[in-house]
């Protein structure tokens, strides 16, 4: 599956439980436990890693070296935010940075799922979004909002750009 190591899949958990979160004049989604949200639509265990792209126009960091992610690099539709995606998205440039993170370390956090773009509130106490069409497929972006900074990068295990000449997709 794009975005995910080899790692030996969770078994489906059962029907995952979000809480709505719908305020006026935004985007309503709902609240998720963010290891109950990859282990029931992903499939990763608590022992895997989730691998992560971001494009750009330009390396912002030296390829091939560990780089501190910041939300205020990118932004767009959802806000502002650090962009990720499942699968490579080179149409937003050909300078790919990889990110991996363990998924014990979304012990606690929260994702906001939502469906469709427009008008974001993030509700308290969560700092990722989930952006996703109506059928869950591996391919999803999870926009780590500003706040979420220090535990982005105390997480992560790879945060660096591709060196030149790297072929584009998880190296």
């Amino acid at each position: 599956m794009a975005g995910l190591a080899a790692e030996v899949p969770a078994p489906r958990a059962g029907p995952l439980v979000g809480e709505v979160f719908a305020p006026p004049g935004a985007v309503s989604g709902k609240i998720y436990d963010a290891q109950a949200l990859l282990a029931t639509r992903v499939g990763l265990s608590p022992g895997g890693e989730l691998r992560l792209f971001h494009h750009s126009e330009a390396a912002w960091a030296t390829p091939g070296e560990k780089a501190r992610i910041s939300p205020y690099k990118s932004g767009g539709g959802l806000g502002q935010g650090f962009y990720t995606s499942t699968i490579p998205e080179t149409t937003y440039g050909p300078a790919e940075f990889q990110l991996a993170l363990p998924v014990k370390a979304f012990e606690g956090k929260k994702i906001f799922e939502v469906y469709s773009g427009g008008t974001i509130e993030m509700p308290p106490g969560v700092d990722v979004l989930a952006f996703r069409g109506q059928q869950w497929t591996d391919e999803f972006w999870l926009v780590f909002k500003p706040g979420s900074e220090d535990w982005l990068n105390k997480s992560t295990t790879v945060a660096d750009f591709d060196k030149p000449g790297e072929v584009v997709g998880w190296s």
